[in-house]
């Protein structure tokens, strides 16, 4: 009996120890994948990459208000609202999300006053606007749901003196922005009351950082940018890293917009780009390749800042001299 005793209390140490080396090196290789890529949507385990591009619907006016050279769109989630940087930069409009242009809080001019937009974004209830040279911060909850609100009611603006380009925005409300004609990136910081810093000093200014055409932020201090042609990494206190060229010495392109498609648990990102021949392609972070999509050149004209709708798997694209937008839904 004895001896079936200390037989049965080795296993069970062993058992323990075994237990505890175990939990112990899950937590020292597990990343927290939060921490790492700062996503506010969850994972997927398995990454599941788009194949098709197919129409969906397609509006040319917004509450008798027409639509002209849409530049930049941004989504609110929390209202399901799609709003419309258009007329020249000088108006935004408000769609629904499922383009029902007679729905109540569609509004044909909704906030006027604008110089030249170039960047709308959203994050926190917030909507950034890069106008001309200046950045404009908006609470949306004091916007009045009804037409004609005016910069006057943004919550505050910082006069960067230089024409922008396209603008990203991080979960803490760090503003990015590049600058036109310049091979420039700022950072407009939150912490600070919105002081301006010139990260051309924290980045290696090298190919992949001439023309900074659109931005797309992931927190973390990281910015994708569209370089011209190619899609670079862009990490704060680091040389950038170029993923792909979208171009060719005969066939030059550039990036006019970049979104998140998804990403998983391993840290593996998929983005949707858009270049100025009006294809929509598909580029993968890990392994540095870019691929169409079927039916992915959707033609007409050349497109401007679109959002993906990640709930729904929903393009939405201005498309810039046809004067309309443009949704669509992307298959996998």
């Amino acid at each position: 009996m004895r001896i079936i005793y200390i037989f049965l209390m080795a296993i069970f140490f062993i058992v323990i120890v075994n237990s505890c080396g175990s939990d112990s090196s899950d937590k020292s290789t597990t990343p927290n994948i939060e921490d790492d890529i700062c996503e506010v949507t969850t994972p997927k385990s398995v990454l599941i990459t788009p194949n098709k591009i197919r129409s969906l619907w397609s509006v040319q006016n917004i509450k008798g208000v027409s639509i002209d050279t849409p530049i930049a769109l941004a989504y609110e989630g929390s209202k399901e609202e799609i709003y419309v940087a258009h007329n020249n930069g000088q108006v935004i409009s408000k769609l629904s999300s499922d383009g029902n242009i007679s729905a109540s809080k569609s509004i044909g001019s909704w906030i006027v006053g604008f110089n030249a937009i170039s960047s709308i974004k959203t994050i926190q209830n917030k909507l950034y606007v890069a106008d001309s040279h200046r950045v404009y911060v908006f609470d949306l909850s004091m916007l009045l749901q009804a037409s004609n609100n005016t910069i006057a009611l943004a919550k505050t603006y910082v006069d960067m003196g230089v024409d922008l380009n396209d603008m990203a925005v991080d979960a803490k409300g760090n503003i990015y922005l590049s600058v036109k004609n310049q091979n420039k990136l700022y950072k407009i910081d939150a912490s600070t009351a919105y002081g301006v810093i010139d990260l051309q000093k924290d980045f290696d200014v090298t190919l992949y950082l001439s023309n900074i055409n659109s931005l797309y932020n992931a927190d973390c201090n990281i910015v994708y940018g569209g370089v011209g042609a190619y899609l670079s990494k862009l990490i704060e206190g680091q040389p950038a890293e170029s993923l792909v060229n979208h171009s060719s010495n005969t066939d030059p392109v550039n990036l006019t917009s970049i979104d998140l498609y998804n990403f998983n648990d391993n840290g593996n990102r998929v983005y949707l780009v858009a270049d100025n021949k009006s294809e929509i392609k598909v580029v993968y972070d890990r392994n540095k390749t870019i691929r169409g999509l079927e039916g992915g050149y959707i033609g007409g004209s050349d497109v401007g800042r679109f959002v993906f709708l990640r709930s729904n798997n929903i393009l939405i694209i201005p498309k810039i001299s046809s004067n309309m937008l443009e949704a669509y839904i992307i298959e996998e």
